[in-house]
């Protein structure tokens, strides 16, 4: 399996490539169809959703705020939601 894993990765490296990525680069044309990747597409969606672009700057730096912020909020010696009904619907 390591013998033949190897000789299409040496070989072949291109077979499971997509198709785009062998046209040739414009760099006065960005293409239509550009997505980030998995990781980034939150915060893209955050700037996207938003027309001013100062307001999703600060939206997106607003949602890593709360993100970081979350554990710090819970007081309580009960750490589940489930005793907490507000919480549970807000989340």
């Amino acid at each position: 399996m390591a013998i033949a894993f190897s000789g299409f990765l040496f070989f072949e490296p291109d077979v499971l490539n997509h198709a785009d990525a062998f046209q040739e680069a414009n760099p006065l044309v960005t293409p239509a169809t550009i997505v980030p990747e998995f990781y980034f597409l939150p915060f893209y969606c955050l700037l996207r959703a938003i027309p001013n672009k100062l307001g999703g700057v600060i939206v997106m730096g607003a949602a890593i705020v709360i993100l970081v912020s979350l554990p710090a909020t819970t007081t309580g010696l009960v750490k589940s939601s489930k005793f907490r009904p507000v919480t549970a619907v807000l989340f």
